[in-house]
Parts: structure tokens; C-alpha cells; sequence
């Protein structure tokens, strides 16, 4: 006494169908013709005859991926069609996402081997990869799409592999994953006619040197922030609600344990750093009132930027909520201290707005913050690097760090003052004032050209 109730309740997997062999077969069986696609026709010296026909580049990679694509996505439909008719599996969405899996993994596969001498390099590539695209992708997609379809969705192949298989009842999801593998097929077709040669050569080689080293800078950097923010959730979703409570009450050590990890980057960078110099535009020194106004303005275009937070969510789940708010509080920590709060902040901008955009350029370091910081909201974490990105450019790492900090204080001050804009409103003032940062940023420089004669520096 008490009685004690016993209750066993299994782990509700969802398994895809059997429709999922359809897509994995038309795709598996596609890997020898893309390895003697490209690698062939070098070898054989035809690909010279077709780079001198007057055709261009993306319409010989576009014929070669609809050729086979078509072919497994022909194949795919009709063996789905003809299980349909024989009423062994019943028509749905999961027919949508089904022939873009072949032509995928054709895509990808022209990539792989674009560069490829003869057939065996070709073979010696897609014979390998193609195989754990499939298996990797799709194990991911699966997992994810476990907890939350959507989610599951975004893996380019992988969520279109599992909607394949009628494992998501939900149709937004099924189309997102068919938009999400169509535009990676693109993609991948766009980097392959680019590189397309008769010969290859290793002009392009800084270039991809540097976005391997962004591709690795962006998952290191992911992990370090995401692990210690979200792994609250994880005991959220075990069932303990004292240590659930206690865990998603404040953001603090989450923060400060991400803040530190982004920081170290900036350490491990400045230790092993010997000659590297300033990137072509970057502002040098400025005195602190050119600096204050900069930082003033920037703190007032990121206040306004706020509401757009909601135009373009990714938020579709109680778990995928959850994670937006912990990122949204952590990205700006300002209820656990202001120690958390400029430890956050410095490392933030002395990474994405100091050291990384000279190794990686602009560009891709503002991608990198907004995938990084803001993944559930991309809308607004664009907004966000955009105008960071342009104070950094041009005023330097300590404008950034002063307008996140006047955010910080707009953000704590106007919930009590005034109603938040509305977004169109929002939107239009924030193109102003960055209207306003670019045409300050350009009368300084003239100014500044004019003082001190033409050896200036070209930031201003």
C-alpha cells in the first residue's frame, strides 16, 4: 500500500513503407552511368566536341541529369503506379518527393565526378559516395523526422527518401522535402556546369579550400552554440519536470558555456595567426564619437528589425518552439546579467564580425552567423547579419559590439515604453536606417579621403 500502477508503453516508431524501395532502387541503380558520364566523355576526347557546340554548359550537365534522372524517375512512377493499380499500397502524397530522389541523386552524382579523368575516377568516387548519401541522409532524415516531420523534411535527399515511404501523414512536409531535394539537384548541377572543363585545373582550388574551411568552421561552430542551449530540451522531452523546470528557467550557463566554446575560436585563431593583414575595405581605428554614433544607429536598426522575427518561421512543433525561444534568449541574453550578456556579445562579434571574414570573407560569415545563431529564424537572422555585417565592414568590430549592446537596452526599455511596430512599418524603417548607415558610412570616407590626402586607407 499504496497501490503502485505499472504501465509498459513501447517507443512509437514510425517505420517507412515499403514504397520506400522504390525510390532507393531507381536511385541505387544509377551510380555506374553517372561514373562513365563526364569521366568517359574525357577520356574518349568528346567532351571537347561538346564544349564547341553551341550550347552551353548547364545544358550539357541538364541533358546528361535528365537523361538518367528521367530514367530513374520514370521507372520510380511507374513501378509506384503499377503497386497502386494492383491495390498493394494506396495512392498518397508520398508520390510527390518520389522521382526527385533519382534525379538527386544523378545531380549529386554528376557533382562527384565532374572533375573526373576516365571512368575509373569516376567510379572510384561515385561508387563510394552516392551509396552513403543515400544511407546517411536518410537515417538522418528519418531520425529527426521522428521528433519533428519538418525537420526531417530539410535533409536534401534523405527527407525526400522518407516521404517516399508514406512515413510522414503531414503534406507540408512531404512538399517541403521535395523543395529542399529539388533545390540541392539544382544546385548541384549549377557548381557542375561551372566547373566543367575540357581539361581539369586547379585554378578554383583557393576557392574550395576556402569553402571547406567555411563548411568546417559552420559545423564546429553549430555544436558548440546548439549543445549547451538546446540540450536542455533533451530532459525536457525525458519527463522530468523539477529538473525540466529548473533547467529552462534561465539561459545563463547555456550562454556563457557557448560563448566560451565561439571564444575560443577567436584564442585558437590568434595563436596560430603569423602574417595576416586586414581585410581590402575593412575601417581601421575611429574615434570613439564616430564609433558611438555608428553603434547608436546599428542598436536602433536591430531593435527594429525585431518583428520580423515571425514573417518566415521554421517553427511547426512544441519541440521546435521551444528551440526557437532558447536560441531568440540566448542570442541576446539579457535576464541572466550583464557579465553573460558582454561575454555573448564580444564573442559574437570578435568571430563573425572580426577574424572570420578575413579568412572566409563577408559574405559567407554572415551566413554562417545567421545558420549558427538564429537556424529557426531565418528571416530575421539574416536582417540581423546583414545590418552587423555592415557596421563590422564599416566601423569595425567595437561598432558591433556597442550596437548589440544598445539593442540590449532597447529591447528591455521599449516593452515598457511603447508597443512594438508592426512589421511592414518595422520593415521600412530598418531600410532606412540602413540607407542611413551606407550613405554615413560613404561621407565619412570622403571626408576622411579628403583630410588625409589620397593615401588613405580605402575603408575611410
Amino acid at each position: 500500500e499504496p497501490d503502485v500502477a505499472v504501465e509498459i508503453l513501447p517507443v512509437g516508431f514510425v517505420f517507412p513503407g515499403r514504397t520506400l524501395l522504390f525510390a532507393l532502387i531507381s536511385a541505387s541503380t544509377l551510380t555506374g552511368a553517372v561514373s562513365a558520364s563526364i569521366g568517359g566523355e574525357r577520356s574518349r576526347r568528346t567532351l571537347v566536341v561538346l564544349l564547341a557546340a553551341a550550347i552551353s554548359r548547364l545544358e550539357i550537365v541538364g541533358g546528361k541529369a535528365l537523361a538518367w534522372g528521367g530514367l530513374g524517375a520514370i521507372t520510380a512512377v511507374s513501378a509506384a503506379s503499377l503497386s497502386v493499380a494492383l491495390g498493394n499500397v494506396e495512392a498518397g502524397w508520398w508520390m510527390l518527393p518520389l522521382p526527385t530522389v533519382p534525379i538527386a541523386t544523378v545531380a549529386f552524382g554528376l557533382w562527384l565526378v565532374r572533375r573526373a579523368s576516365d571512368v575509373i575516377a569516376g567510379s572510384t568516387v561515385s561508387l563510394r559516395v552516392l551509396p552513403a548519401l543515400l544511407a546517411a541522409s536518410g537515417i538522418v532524415a528519418w531520425f529527426l523526422g521522428d521528433t519533428e516531420p519538418y525537420l526531417g523534411a530539410l535533409v536534401p535527399v534523405g527527407g525526400a527518401l522518407i516521404a517516399s515511404g508514406d512515413t510522414w501523414p503531414e503534406p507540408g512536409a512531404i512538399a517541403l522535402s521535395t523543395g529542399v531535394t529539388l533545390a540541392f539537384s539544382a544546385t548541384c548541377l549549377w557548381i557542375t556546369a561551372r566547373d566543367l572543363e575540357e581539361v581539369p585545373t586547379r585554378e578554383r582550388e583557393p576557392r574550395r579550400r576556402t569553402s571547406r574551411l567555411a563548411l568546417m568552421i559552420g559545423v564546429l561552430g553549430a555544436l558548440t552554440w546548439w549543445i549547451p542551449t538546446l540540450i536542455p530540451l533533451l530532459w525536457a522531452e525525458a519527463g522530468n519536470p523539477v529538473l525540466t523546470r529548473d533547467l529552462l528557467a534561465s539561459t545563463g550557463p547555456g550562454s556563457t558555456a557557448g560563448a566560451l566554446g565561439l571564444l575560443a575560436f577567436s584564442v585558437v585563431w590568434a595563436a596560430r595567426r603569423t602574417r595576416s593583414s586586414s581585410a581590402p575595405g575593412t575601417a581601421g581605428p575611429r574615434d570613439l564619437r564616430v564609433t558611438a554614433t555608428w553603434a547608436l544607429l546599428g542598436g536602433l536598426a536591430l531593435a527594429l528589425i525585431a518583428p520580423l522575427a515571425g514573417w518566415l518561421p521554421l517553427i511547426v512543433g512544441e519541440l521546435s518552439q521551444a528551440g526557437h525561444d532558447r536560441l531568440a534568449l540566448a542570442l541576446q541574453p539579457t535576464g541572466a546579467g550583464p557579465s553573460i550578456l558582454l561575454l555573448t556579445i564580444v564573442a559574437d562579434e570578435l568571430m563573425f564580425r572580426g577574424w572570420l571574414p578575413r579568412l572566409i570573407g563577408p559574405v559567407r560569415s554572415g551566413l554562417l552567423f545567421a545558420a549558427i545563431k538564429a537556424p529557426l529564424d531565418p528571416l530575421g537572422g539574416l536582417a540581423l547579419a546583414s545590418i552587423l555585417g555592415l557596421l563590422g565592414h564599416r566601423a569595425g568590430p567595437f561598432a558591433t559590439i556597442g550596437a548589440r549592446l544598445v539593442w540590449a537596452g532597447l529591447a528591455a526599455l521599449i516593452p515598457a515604453l511603447i508597443p512594438a511596430p508592426p512589421p511592414p512599418m518595422a520593415l521600412i524603417v530598418a531600410v532606412g536606417l540602413a540607407a542611413l548607415l551606407i550613405a554615413t558610412g560613404r561621407a565619412t570616407g570622403r571626408a576622411t579621403g579628403r583630410a588625409t590626402g589620397p593615401t588613405a586607407p580605402p575603408g575611410g
